[in-house]
Formats: C-alpha cells, structure tokens, sequence
C-alpha cells in the first residue's frame, strides 16, 4: 500500500527540506536505497520507518539543546543575573524560586555571543560557544570575589 495523505503531511511537517523538490528527491532515494525518487512511491511502512527516525532523531537533538540551556541557564544563576522588582528587590515567581533576569540575557546573547542571537534561537553549536563564555564570566566573577575576602591571619 502507498503513502496517506495523513503520513504525507507529517513528514512534510517533521522535515522541512522536503517542501522543494530537489532535497525531496535526494531525500527519498536515500530512504528507499534508490528505489524511486518520489515522495508518492514510498510505501506506508517505508513512511512509518521514515516519520519514526526522524521524530526519535529529532528528540534526541531536541534533548541535547534542552541540556545545554539548562546549563548555560545555571550559570546565570552562578552569576545572580535575577529580574528584580520595581521596588530593586529580586522577583520571586510563583514557585518561591528567583527568576532570572531573561530581558537581561537575551541582551547580553545578542551583544556579546559569536551568534549574535536571543538565547532560545541559538543551535547547538552557538550554546558550545556561548557556554564557554558564561563559564568564562563566572570564573573571572569567582576570582574577584576570593580577591576582595579578607585573608585569614596567621
């Protein structure tokens, strides 16, 4: 049996690329090992393997960008980069946890990162970077600390 139109509108939606007909092409001639180029020919189990691999794929990379803004996200909190109220106290959301000062570090991604973009528009590559930095800032932030404590006399 042939593709659905319902299978034919999730792969659409899962994979961009196939929207102009030459990355299509190229694309179904790999998952069909050359059997046809069309996205038409592919039987229902060729477009269940295709739509499982690729959401299964994509989650993975979904996970590793979570993974890495969690981390970038706790080094802002290492940094005390927290939103404050009008009255210059820090905002306490509705958990009871401080909120980070998000205006603050979109800014600060757009100005000082290689990207040159918001913090949730970063890929993986440009979180690397921008990763490197914020662990940067806080090593430098951590050592003007240990430099203004008072040093315990012997």
């Amino acid at each position: 049996m042939f593709i659905t139109n319902n299978q034919k509108k999730r792969l659409f939606r899962i994979i961009p690329e196939l929207k102009t007909p030459e990355t299509r092409a190229v694309y179904v001639s790999t998952w069909t090992n050359g059997r046809t180029h069309h996205l038409k020919d592919l039987t229902s189990g060729e477009a269940d393997i295709i739509i499982k691999n690729t959401k299964s794929a994509a989650a993975q990379q979904n996970k590793e960008l979570l993974r890495m803004r969690r981390k970038l996200l706790s080094l802002f909190h290492q940094l005390n980069w927290y939103a404050q109220t009008a009255a210059g106290e820090m905002y306490i959301n509705d958990k009871g946890n401080l909120q980070l000062d998000y205006p603050r570090i979109n800014a600060w991604c757009l100005k000082y990162t290689p990207a040159k973009k918001t913090f949730n528009k970063q890929s993986k590559q440009d979180l690397i970077q921008t990763i490197t930095i914020a662990q940067k800032m806080v090593r430098e932030q951590k050592q003007r600390l240990s430099e203004l404590k008072p040093r315990k006399r012997i």
